[in-house]
């Protein structure tokens, strides 16, 4: 019986049959595989990840093929610096020589990471122009949309700056409103980073068309007594403020300052008796005038009464006598 002699050759096992066998066979042997990522949106074709023959023995080179002998799934928690919603798979390969010679070779392990892609806007609203008397209500305004390559669940929110006043142009404003998509995880499920977020921006342009209001007013028509004075020391002030949506209040977009003027335009003297009991020896209009720095505007009218001297009682009861008094003009 022909004898087998086992060798050592560059670090392989070498099987040499003497002159009555029939093969000379070397073990075949596979080469390192590389790690791979890819984003959870390509496309994995792992038999061209395979690694290369380092060597195999001519003859056994017909049908000898690169194997896929298994996949395992690896735990993510083993990588606790991973990107959240990131997968790992093991793969292992072997070199197989011609199936007459049943070599097999050594076994090679390969990393594939599978990171997840990061959701992106759909839709977008546009930028948009409108008044103090507006919402800011992102409902109404135009909310963003977004999809996910792999199904995954993201958020979508939205944060607004301050407001910049547009130079060159009074009682004008804009706000920049920028939406956020990112990936979501309940932090149960991870607590590492996030895949990249998306954020684009949504300009939403301001005009005051709002004219202050009168928000308190002393009474529109009173008597003052005779001969005392009758500026608004005596009649009452009104009070004004911006009368601006909430949304805008909460930003204080007013174009300030508010001013407050009045002017006596009109006053009527009366000498008859019976007007002057009810009516008052002289009426004065004194019309009030609000307008903010941008011109808006509104006014409010008063009318103050020159009560007769002879009158005791309120407007409207008994006059008493008041014949043989006259109110001359200046």
């Amino acid at each position: 019986m022909a004898d087998k002699v086992l060798e050592k050759q560059g670090g392989l096992t070498t099987d040499i049959r003497n002159e009555a066998g029939l093969v000379s066979r070397n073990q075949p042997v596979l080469g390192e595989a590389t790690d791979y990522t890819f984003r959870c949106d390509q496309d994995m074709d792992l038999t061209s990840l395979k690694p290369s023959p380092v060597y195999i023995d001519p003859a056994c080179s017909v049908g000898a093929k690169v194997v896929l002998l298994r996949k395992t799934a690896i735990d993510p928690s083993l990588f606790p610096a991973r990107v959240c919603g990131t997968s790992f798979m093991q793969v292992v390969w072997q070199l197989q020589d011609d199936p007459a010679c049943g070599g097999l070779s050594n076994e090679v392990t390969q990393l594939i990471t599978v990171e997840p892609a990061p959701p992106a806007f759909s839709s977008f609203p546009a930028d948009v122009n409108i008044t103090t008397q507006d919402t800011l209500d992102p409902n109404v305004l135009g909310v963003a949309e977004g999809e996910s390559p792999c199904d995954q669940e993201f958020d979508i929110h939205s944060t607004d700056a301050e407001p910049v006043a547009v130079e060159g142009e009074c009682g004008r404003w804009v706000v920049e409103r920028t939406w956020t998509i990112i990936p979501f995880f309940k932090p149960s499920v991870c607590s590492g980073t996030y895949a990249a977020s998306s954020t684009r921006v949504q300009r939403i342009y301001i005009e005051d068309v709002t004219a202050p209001v009168f928000v308190e007013t002393p009474e529109a028509d009173q008597f003052v007594p005779f001969l005392a004075d009758y500026g608004p020391a005596a009649t009452g002030v009104p009070r004004v403020e911006d009368a601006a949506h909430p949304d805008m209040a909460v930003l204080n977009l007013v174009s300030y300052p508010i001013s407050l003027e009045y002017a006596d335009v009109d006053f009527a003297f009366r000498t008859a008796a019976a007007e002057t009991c009810v009516e008052g020896l002289a009426t004065v209009t004194r019309r009030w005038t609000t307008r903010d720095s941008c011109g808006n505007g509104g006014t409010w009218t008063q009318l103050v009464r020159g009560q007769h001297p002879r009158v005791t009682n309120p407007p409207g009861g008994d006059a008493g006598n008041v014949t043989g008094f006259q109110v001359f003009s200046v």
